[in-house]
């Protein structure tokens, strides 16, 4: 699997909150070749990642440590606000 896309899920997960801690712990197993088998839900959002070439935004953590996402040039978004508003994104299997 392409680590790119790997970490580009990570990012979509702390974004909306979308895999369970396990699902997280073994992506970064993959992440380090400590383990080569992926469970259905990383295949969905790596699928999901490949088929529609989603790229992350940029992430930051403000000073209240608040993690924001770059909506825009210049305009950051804290994250939270998204927890209410799911794009389109695959349904996962729990």
């Amino acid at each position: 699997m392409n680590k790119e896309i790997l970490k580009n899920i990570l990012i979509l997960d702390s974004i909306y909150k979308l895999l369970d801690w396990k699902d997280r712990v073994r992506i970064h197993f993959l992440l380090q070749d400590k383990n080569t088998e992926v469970t259905p839900n990383i295949q969905i959002l790596y699928d999901w990642c490949v088929k529609w070439m989603w790229l992350p935004p940029k992430l930051k953590y403000g000073q209240d440590r608040l993690q924001y996402f770059e909506n825009s040039p210049d305009e950051w978004v804290l994250t939270e606000e998204l927890k209410y508003i799911k794009p389109d994104l695959p349904k996962l299997h729990y």
